[in-house]
């Protein structure tokens, strides 16, 4: 499926609750960004696929699903990768913040916010995204049985397997395999995955660790935990069979 999310000037706003969605008009009136609106995680894949918003913004209770469906939905295969998807919620436990995260999520915004606040994290969302996409790339590919990184095209293969990430689990994967061997401690992470603008706290980064080696699968343990210091990308990995392969 051909995607446009950051040449396109809408959002896709998914909340039930007609209160909330007037005002979160008011939020995106100076963004000169067109609000699409949807009530239900059903309709929501449906606008995804015809209006190819560049953000999705959705209430994390939803009458026919959980805002964390709808995000596991939308990066499942087939679906667009490299659409940011915000969550908002009166429930802002950390459980639910780094739920929101493995499933997906760029962001989790608690109720009540203030305008300006939502405007703001909404842009930073669609900076890092744009940042992302124009990472420059590294020649050709890197290879470890049976992990590809394409960087040029963005994407990744574990043997025939496409593995759909995010744009910032991509941008993870990408700043550790940059600096193998070495390791990167959160604040080095947050720097180059989230581009320095609106930091999220360092459980935001392990929570998206966490989830890019579920995705990443036989590979997973490519990403080492440093207890006390940070992630590396190991220079060799030893899957399950004993064979070891050189990156």
């Amino acid at each position: 499926m051909p995607t446009r999310p950051l040449q396109s000037k809408s959002v896709l706003l998914v909340d039930a609750d007609l209160a909330d969605r007037e005002a979160l008009r008011i939020c995106f009136a100076d963004l000169g960004l067109d609000l699409i609106e949807t009530d239900c995680v059903e309709k929501a894949l449906d606008l995804v696929r015809e209006c190819q918003p560049a953000l999705v913004l959705s209430e994390l209770r939803l009458p026919d699903a959980s805002g964390f469906s709808l995000v596991r939905q939308l990066r499942a295969d087939g679906m667009p990768n490299s659409l940011p998807v915000v969550l908002i919620s009166g429930w802002a436990t950390e459980t639910d913040r780094i739920l929101a995260f493995e499933a997906g999520a760029d962001d989790f915004v608690a109720k009540p916010f203030y305008p300006r606040e939502l405007s703001s994290r909404i842009q930073a969302v669609l900076r890092r995204c744009r940042s992302t996409e124009h990472l420059p790339p590294i020649d050709g590919a890197e290879l470890v049985d049976p992990l590809e990184i394409r960087f040029d095209a963005h994407e990744v293969r574990v043997g025939d397997r496409a593995v759909g990430l995010t744009p910032r689990e991509f941008a993870l994967l990408l700043a550790l395999v940059r600096r193998r061997g070495r390791v990167l401690n959160r604040r080095d992470l947050i720097a180059q995955a989230w581009g320095g603008a609106d930091p999220p706290h360092a459980r935001s980064v392990d929570a998206h660790v966490k989830s890019l080696r579920r995705k990443l699968g036989l590979p997973r343990d490519a990403i080492e935990t440093v207890r006390g210091l940070g992630y590396r990308f190991t220079e060799n990995v030893v899957l399950p069979d004993g064979s070891g392969s050189d990156l």
